[in-house]
């Protein structure tokens, strides 16, 4: 076993090479070569040179003071900058420069693209919650179209205070697995916790599971070998270690994946607290507004939950209301060829030959809604409304019978559909037949 001193010691070497320090005194010593450069080769351009820093650190400092974040880290920066002029400006351009965070992003967009044909929402179940509670289901739509989860029915929750607690439940989960395995995780470390679950990981590997195991890139600085993942492939287990830390020149130091998941068969799962999280809930004039944040606030910004809480509740309050159901639209007659007249429109005169045949006759129609979907309400923004639309026939054959169903009537929100009702006949029409013809010719000469 490696001496606790040796290991201490490798830890703060890779500290300083893999950390900031190493950046940090990378751009002293740049700071110094201009100030070398100028003082002697660019002697002459140096009202130039330091005017052009100047210039650009107002630019910044300007930026800095208007942008958003911890008043604290911003006069750090500041203060940076204007003491240091050419070292502040180009250290500050590299940091917020962010190449490998911006390559990051635009992968996990394109990878959102390629799963979201596997990540549908059920209407029914968006239709069972709001039937049961109307806030679950907005809290539902907001995971499915802002981030991408879908809500599912006949799920269990159960709930761990601590990872003791968890353990033992996880590996009797780990051995049921069937079909495959997925861990997540932002810290592993070698011991007594990942070795059994490694023991059985390796277990489903050789008997056909799939397996794959990803964790953070800190990890390789001192809890894992930098070769770990070569090495756990070795069992079958597909491993991937996200964002390595590279020396120096790395932009994507401080992008670490944070998540503890594990996934088993699709059936069951396991995560972990995410960490400067804030669950409220208001309830203001029958309206139920639920904020989740997730990772608001890392330490220096812990407050920032507190001001995102209030800002997205006074949005709730100022953008949203209960709307019940608009009224029904006026529905059109619809014409009904073969029809036979009725009361209303009796058989023309012997002397009428513009009766023949008989003028059209149109069907009086009407939407059938129940009480209980006239009483529903829905919770909308100020600009969305409710809109009708009709499903009717052009022209219907005769017969029809009284209360037969004609058509549809839909209630859409943004083009979706809340809910529908039928349309159906309000009278009967029968059907023009050979009696018919023979009733109105013996009453029209023979009466």
């Amino acid at each position: 076993m490696e001496h606790k001193a040796v290991k201490k010691a490798k830890k703060g070497l890779f500290s300083i090479v893999f950390g900031r320090t190493a950046l940090i005194l990378m751009l002293v010593l740049i700071q110094l070569i201009v100030l070398v450069g100028v003082a002697t080769i660019l002697n002459d351009y140096a009202v130039y040179v330091y005017g052009g820093f100047t210039v650009l650190a107002a630019v910044i400092v300007i930026y800095i003071i208007n942008e958003r974040g911890n008043p604290a880290f911003n006069k750090t920066w500041v203060l940076l900058i204007l003491i240091f002029p050419a070292f502040g400006c180009l250290f500050y351009i590299w940091v917020k420069s962010q190449l490998g965070t911006r390559y990051i992003g635009k992968r996990l967009c394109m990878l959102r693209l390629d799963t979201a044909k596997y990540m549908q929402q059920e209407p029914q179940v968006i239709e069972a919650l709001r039937e049961s509670k109307p806030a679950n289901a907005n809290l539902a739509h907001y995971m499915q179209y802002q981030l991408n989860f879908p809500t599912y029915r006949n799920t269990q929750v159960q709930y761990f205070a601590c990872g003791e607690e968890k353990f033992p439940v996880l590996l009797e989960e780990l051995k049921k697995a069937e079909k495959f395995i997925f861990l997540e995780y932002f810290i592993v470390e070698e011991g007594y916790m990942w070795g059994s679950v490694l023991e059985i990981l390796k277990e489903k590997a050789a008997a056909g599971v799939e397996v794959r195991f990803m964790y953070d890139g800190m990890c390789s600085i001192s809890l894992l070998p930098p070769d770990y993942p070569k090495k756990i492939r070795r069992f079958g287990i597909q491993c991937k270690m996200f964002s390595p830390i590279r020396p120096v020149l790395s932009t994507t130091q401080n992008n670490r994946d944070h998540r503890k998941i594990c996934v088993i068969d699709g059936k069951t799962g396991f995560t972990g607290n995410a960490g400067y999280c804030y669950v409220c809930a208001v309830r203001q004039d029958e309206r139920l507004f639920i904020v989740a944040l997730l990772g608001c606030g890392w330490p220096g910004n812990k407050n920032y939950k507190w001001i995102d809480a209030r800002k997205l509740l006074s949005y709730g309050r100022e953008n949203y209301h209960y709307s019940m159901l608009p009224e029904l639209p006026q529905l059109p007659e619809i014409p009904v060829t073969e029809a036979a007249p009725g009361k209303e429109d009796p058989y023309p005169q012997k002397s009428d030959r513009s009766g023949y045949p008989p003028k059209q006759v149109m069907l009086k129609i009407h939407a059938v809604l129940s009480e209980k979907d006239c009483e529903k309400r829905y919770l909308l923004k100020k600009t969305e409304t409710i809109t009708w639309e009709t499903e009717l026939p052009d022209k219907l054959p005769a017969p029809i019978q009284k209360n037969q169903k004609i058509g549809t009537l839909h209630a859409k929100l943004n083009g979706k559909e809340l809910l529908s009702c039928l349309v159906t006949a309000d009278d009967k029409i029968d059907r023009i037949t050979y009696k018919w013809y023979v009733d109105k010719v013996f009453k029209d000469y023979f009466h």
